[in-house]
């Protein structure tokens, strides 16, 4: 693991409150709007930009599942939630850390924020092309893909993808 993605997970995990994650997703939309930055509203998810946690500070999203097909208990959010645990065991180094949270009436992805946009990144990472693509191809090794355009976003010189709503089996 790179010394950069090695500390954005160890961030994370000094970050990530679970319990907080769960009382989260108990809120309704309207509440979390009132005390977090909405960064945005897709066609599954909906994100906020978390305070930060922990006594490393890092900034984290919420992204909160809604519309029928992630509902809690759905076939697509089981799928979807079986996708997620396999692209966990990846390795590469453009995988953040996250944390899949489930209630019995939500479900959420809680991940680092990315403040900074791709073209910020570092020489070292250049050209990005190249690990984008051997990010694709490790995906296909454990039989995924996602059926979307990749997002991605740099923390502190580490380049990261975004959008996991799309992940989906082979």
């Amino acid at each position: 693991m790179n010394m950069r993605r090695r500390i954005l997970h160890e961030r994370f995990a000094a970050s990530y409150d679970e319990a907080l994650a769960f009382d989260l997703l108990h809120k309704n939309d309207e509440k979390l709007d009132a005390t977090f930055e909405r960064l945005g509203t897709g066609t599954h998810f909906s994100t906020w930009k978390l305070h930060p946690t922990g006594d490393k500070g890092l900034r984290l999203v919420l992204k909160k599942a809604h519309g029928k097909d992630f509902s809690p208990g759905s076939t697509e959010l089981r799928e979807w939630a079986k996708n997620l645990k396999k692209l966990k065991a990846l390795s590469s180094s453009l995988l953040p850390p996250f944390a899949l949270v489930t209630t019995s009436t939500a479900t959420g992805l809680i991940m680092p924020y990315g403040e900074a946009p791709l073209h910020e990144l570092g020489p070292d990472w250049l050209p990005f092309d190249m690990h984008a693509r051997q990010l694709i191809q490790d995906l296909k090794a454990v039989g995924l893909y996602i059926d979307d355009v990749l997002q991605w976003r740099v923390h502190a010189g580490q380049p990261f993808l975004i959008d996991f709503s799309d992940l989906k089996a082979l």
